[in-house]
């Protein structure tokens, strides 16, 4: 199903797509005061974010963003990829992810000591991560031995965990 460019506005593009389970729209660049969200069509009941092209959030981003995410809240929320911009915002403001929203993966960046390089790697829910509940504590099982791609070094999480993670810990 072809995909097709709704917003350029500045330094964000984002693309919506049609899939089986919904519609998908992939975000690229900085959500900032350029942002139109409300020129984004948004059809269907089921959306899916990838958000893992977003490098940055400026405050105006952050008001146009929920006050977005306000307007639709009839909708059911699926958060692909997120990238740490977003993960950092979810993690300090209250109602940036609406209640019907799901978090199915983020990236967490690691970094080698041994050359300086490093790499996002993709926390899949059910896999390295579960959110946790009412009745059970959120769960983050990072992968062993995650390698450097430049020297084949391990490399370290290059967030501190307690904080990175809050959002899976935090119970609702």
């Amino acid at each position: 199903m072809g995909a097709r460019i709704v917003d350029s506005s500045g330094g964000l593009d984002i693309t919506v797509r049609e899939s089986p389970e919904g519609s998908v729209l992939h975000f690229n660049g900085c959500v900032d005061e350029r942002a139109r969200f409300g020129t984004v069509p948004v059809p269907g009941p089921n959306l899916i974010f990838d958000l893992g092209g977003v490098a940055l959030i400026n405050s105006l981003g952050i008001r146009g963003w929920v006050n977005w995410m306000r307007e639709m809240r009839d909708k059911s929320f699926t958060f692909r990829r997120c990238s740490k911009a977003i993960v950092d915002q979810i993690n300090v403001l209250e109602g940036f992810l609406p209640p019907t929203s799901f978090v199915e993966s983020f990236f967490v960046p690691y970094h080698c000591d041994a050359c300086g390089g490093g790499e996002q790697i993709l926390f899949r829910h059910g896999e390295e991560f579960e959110k946790g509940t009412a009745d059970r504590s959120g769960r983050v099982s990072p992968p062993t031995g995650a390698e450097c791609p430049k020297c084949r070094a391990r490399m370290e999480m290059d967030v501190i965990e307690s904080k990175y993670f809050r959002f899976i810990r935090y119970r609702r």
